[in-house]
């Protein structure tokens, strides 16, 4: 399971990294395909993974202009908390990882149907 997992984490990086934050489902959609069971919950927590990774490389690398940004950000979203953009990003990331998930869920299942 801890394979699985960190194989989809690393697509996840990956995809984000190179292809741009919207390709990273990609990873959600390899974890929700390789677990047996409980997919949606394995993309969740793959996308949580690697999104949770990257906001906190961004933070190590640069900790005054990240913290800037999610100042600027909470402030263009209705003057909100800065801890409110990190907050609605990892929500975001469950939330795509969850739909991730369960698309490779139904993608396994459509490769190897259950017997009746």
């Amino acid at each position: 399971m801890i394979r699985l997992m960190s194989a989809a984490v690393i697509v996840a990086v990956a995809a984000h990294v190179f292809l741009g934050w919207m390709w990273s489902p990609l990873g959600a959609v390899l974890a929700g395909f390789l677990v047996e069971k409980r997919g949606p919950v394995a993309g969740a927590l793959s996308l949580l993974l690697a999104w949770g990774a990257l906001v906190g490389w961004s933070w190590v690398q640069a900790p005054a202009e990240t913290q800037e940004m999610w100042r600027v950000v909470g402030a263009i979203t209705g003057n909100l908390p800065p801890s409110v953009t990190v907050v609605a990003t990892l929500t975001t990331a469950g939330l795509l990882g969850m739909t991730g998930g369960w698309l490779g869920a139904g993608l396994r299942h459509i490769q190897s149907p259950a017997s009746e």
